[in-house]
């Protein structure tokens, strides 16, 4: 799997409970803390998150999310967009419609302005439809062998996704999951994480007459499958990413929460590839129901020759 040394990040200025997105998202719980203590404690986890991630020479580029319009989910960009090494950048319809004001003028400058941009994909259009696809929260691409793995959800659909196929020249595997309450998994990404040797991924979750289909294609890609449990999904277990940092060493991203879940002997596989890199962010997971995958856009475009 290719990876890439640089991401982008969003720096909440109204981080907060999402009714519109708790529809569908069984991970966010409301707070019963005043809410400005909320945000400034999203914070607080979000300055620490990229300070660790530098701390692993990890290149973050960070966007202050503007006040106005209130975005609570702003602080997770991988639902919005996806970049693409041959110069894409897609947009995504979201399923929340305070979520589509995510796609903002000041972010898209700063793509524009530091990264080669040849492309836009804009699927925006399709909330119109209500056809809905939330970027790298929806699909989780293999880079190196060109396929995307998804669930269907209110979140999916499987029109947008042919049409990913179509424009990106991808394969995408579409199957059903469902969680510990027999739900349509949300995010695939939260079931999935994709690394270049391996995948996390939780079986258990996957429709019984899906699993043999999605384990052979994850097979014959080459993956080392690292099974985990809905338990550990609870716990953002498949809500991990891996980078590489600029000295090409792999760091795998996740959650306290999530690496106090792994077994023993999960760890040890996972660093038999990776660096584990843990980091604390209680509030932003209990509050926004997403954890650090979600927070990481990566970026894979063009760096601009003059930077």
């Amino acid at each position: 799997m290719k990876l890439t040394d640089q991401i982008f990040m969003v720096r909440p200025a109204a981080f907060g409970f999402n009714g519109q997105t708790a529809q569908n998202n069984a991970f966010q719980s409301e707070p019963t803390a005043n809410l400005a203590d909320i945000a400034q404690l999203a914070i607080i986890e979000f300055d620490k998150m990229v300070a660790t991630l530098r701390e692993h020479s990890i290149t973050v580029h960070v966007v202050q999310d503007t006040p106005q319009p209130p975005k609570p989910d702003a602080i997770f960009p991988n639902n919005w967009f996806s970049s693409h090494a041959d110069g894409t950048l897609v947009l995504y319809p979201m399923f929340a419609e305070n979520r589509r004001l995510e796609i903002t003028p000041e972010a898209l400058n700063y793509f524009k302005e530091n990264f080669v941009i040849r492309t836009i994909l804009d699927l925006t259009q399709y909330v119109h439809e209500d056809k809905f696809l939330e970027g790298t929260g929806c699909l989780i691409f293999d880079r190196e062998s060109n396929i995307a793995f998804v669930n269907r959800s209110a979140r999916t659909n499987d029109n947008l996704c042919q049409q990913i196929e179509h424009h990106l020249n991808c394969e995408v595997v579409i199957f059903d999951a469902f969680d510990a309450n027999n739900l349509p998994v949300y995010h695939t990404n939260v079931i999935m994480a994709m690394g270049d040797d391996f995948v996390i991924y939780c079986e258990e979750s996957i429709a019984k007459n899906h699993r043999e289909m999605v384990r052979n294609k994850l097979e014959s890609i080459g993956k080392k499958l690292i099974p985990i449990s809905l338990k550990q999904v609870a716990n953002f277990g498949g809500n991990m990413i891996l980078l590489k940092n600029n000295k090409e060493e792999k760091k795998l991203i996740l959650s306290q929460s999530a690496f106090d879940a792994l077994l023993p002997a999960q760890r040890e596989t996972l660093n038999s590839f990776c660096h584990l890199v843990p980091i604390a962010i209680p509030t932003i997971e209990k509050t926004g129901g997403g954890s650090v995958r979600c927070m990481i856009s990566e970026l894979f475009w063009p760096t601009r020759p003059n930077l």
